[in-house]
């Protein structure tokens, strides 16, 4: 519903020549981890002047305006946050025209929603809105968009903060922002690809993580691997045990999930997860950090899901159909369905579609 609302209110800009570019969760969701938004921050690059064009454009694509007096609430806030009554969803609509915010709406990117260019703030101006924002929410979803994007142009954030700083009377914004927590500093650029055996499809149904396997990658090169068994106290279906070869026997006298998740929570740390199909991994992770009162933030990236826009006219999408179109030699095929056996193949596809 969101794709509809956004690709409706792009092609209305056009139409009424008004710069613009998303900001807020919308922007986040581009750039970083998904997360729940029932909102679309917009800033406009124009002043209250246009309002009436603005009313025009609001009616044309059926968003209803909140204020009861319209004119008087956009010239004491700048906002005029109107609302799609079909969905729910609320849309602020942000006068700005001062310097910083039109060359930031020149840079914005364009992205094909439902066949039409929608602006996205680049990711640069988003992380300057969300330091000056400074919520716990806005912190957390700067870090996960310096950790899943590698190209943030740095420069750019730091010297529009050191003039924020002039122009606000020595706030020290960006000095105080590369304090002791970094945040503008390039993490270190770590993946992990994991894999998961479990006891079944569905956590909610009582299905557990029975082995995890991992590899490392910094900056290219693979430089550790995680592996082991756990004993989660759960029996393993005979046709779950047909499909990974994991029967109870193995499993007997392995370290239980309080001692095995944070282990590797050491090992993910400060890390990009990378996983085949991993809305399945990630789920069952999710779940099993949950049952020890631990969350699992980390960004992650789907080479299941890479694959299908890389490469649309495969048969299929297993592990082995994609390594074999990747690679010729099928000597380093998977000889069972084991996680880490899974968790290398995944680190080779993935890096070979990275352009290693």
């Amino acid at each position: 519903m969101f794709d509809k609302i956004l690709s409706r209110i792009g092609a209305a800009f056009n139409r009424y020549d008004i710069p613009y570019m998303i900001i807020g969760g919308q922007a986040v969701l581009l750039y970083g981890e998904p997360r729940l938004t029932r909102d679309i921050d917009i800033t406009l690059g124009v002043n209250i002047d246009r309002l009436g064009t603005l009313l025009d454009l609001a009616r044309e694509t059926a968003l209803t305006p909140l204020p009861g007096d319209v004119p008087e609430f956009v010239r004491q806030t700048m906002v005029l946050p109107a609302l799609d009554k079909a969905t729910g969803i609320r849309v602020d609509f942000i006068f700005s025209f001062t310097p910083y915010e039109s060359q930031a709406i020149r840079r914005a990117k364009k992205v094909k929603i439902l066949d039409q260019d929608v602006c996205f703030a680049a990711v640069e101006d988003l992380i300057i809105h969300k330091l000056f924002a400074g919520r716990p929410r806005d912190i957390e979803d700067i870090r996960a968009v310096i950790l899943k994007n590698r190209s943030i142009d740095m420069d750019y954030i730091e010297g529009w903060l050191r003039e924020f700083d002039a122009t606000l009377g020595g706030k020290e914004i960006a000095r105080n922002l590369q304090g002791d927590s970094g945040m503008l500093k390039n993490p270190l650029d770590r993946h992990v690809v994991v894999d998961c055996e479990t006891t079944g499809l569905w956590p909610r149904h009582g299905h557990r993580v029975i082995e995890i396997g991992a590899v490392a990658i910094e900056n290219r090169v693979v430089v550790g691997e995680f592996a082991t068994l756990i004993d989660a106290g759960v029996s393993i279906p005979p046709e779950v045990q047909a499909i990974h070869g994991i029967t109870d026997e193995m499993l007997e006298g392995r370290p239980p999930p309080e001692e095995i998740l944070p282990r590797f929570y050491d090992f993910i740390r400060e890390s990009i997860l990378v996983a085949h199909n991993a809305a399945f991994d990630i789920r069952f992770l999710r779940h099993e950090f949950a049952r020890l009162g631990m969350g699992l933030p980390h960004p992650h990236v789907c080479t299941l899901e890479m694959s299908r826009r890389r490469f649309p006219r495969l048969a299929d999408y297993t592990l082995e159909t994609i390594y074999l179109h990747l690679f010729p030699d099928p000597s380093f095929l998977r000889q069972n369905h084991r996680a880490l056996d899974d968790a290398r193949m995944t680190a080779k596809i993935w890096m070979k579609m990275e352009g290693g």
